[in-house]
């Protein structure tokens, strides 16, 4: 793993929820409420740092037989479940490839 990759830790608020992608762990947690006003603005966020590190990604994952996500969402709303299911086609994908 490149030593210089953080981990991604989006904070909480009253609307959004936390996701933190722990590298270490090979695991996403996804907790609280999901409402934001512009749900896709909000997870492009979690988008773009996949995109920009997949190749990392996939080499630390290859270390693991398991990615676990885990989702502890209070309430989200149809247009998060889009995204989260989005979340999840990709991730799959990027396991799947290799």
């Amino acid at each position: 793993m490149n030593p210089f990759m953080e981990s991604l830790r989006i904070e909480p608020t009253e609307f959004t929820p936390l996701i933190n992608y722990d590298l270490e762990n090979h695991s996403i947690e996804i907790s609280g409420f999901s409402r934001p006003e512009d749900v896709r603005r909000f997870y492009q966020k979690f988008f773009d740092w996949i995109e920009e590190n997949q190749s990392e990604i996939i080499i630390s994952n290859k270390s693991t037989t398991t990615l676990k996500i885990n989702f502890e969402l209070i309430y989200f709303n149809s247009a998060s479940s889009k995204c989260l299911l989005d979340m999840v086609i990709l991730l799959k994908s990027y396991i799947q490839e290799n």
